[in-house]
């Protein structure tokens, strides 16, 4: 669940498929878009996620991080 004003109530869909790729999201038609990497998804239509991916619902903002990535930010983080 996302708090913001700009997000659908059903706005995005992920989906996990451990053969092919391991997480892809699909904009349900939401009427502000979802987007990835600052390009918008085709409402109805899976796109593979990164690592480092940016996703953007309304005005909010995640990262898709996965793991070495995410491993290498929390260590850097514990050391400041």
């Amino acid at each position: 669940m996302v708090s913001d004003p700009a997000v659908s109530s059903v706005h995005a869909h992920f989906a996990l498929d451990v053969d092919e790729h391991p997480v892809s999201v699909q904009d349900v038609g939401s009427s502000n878009g979802t987007f990835i990497n600052r390009t918008q998804l085709q409402p109805h239509v899976l796109a593979k996620l990164r690592t480092g991916d940016c996703v953007r619902f309304g005005q909010s903002i995640f990262y898709y991080l996965t793991g070495t990535l995410l491993r290498e930010l929390v260590t850097d983080a514990k050391k400041l």
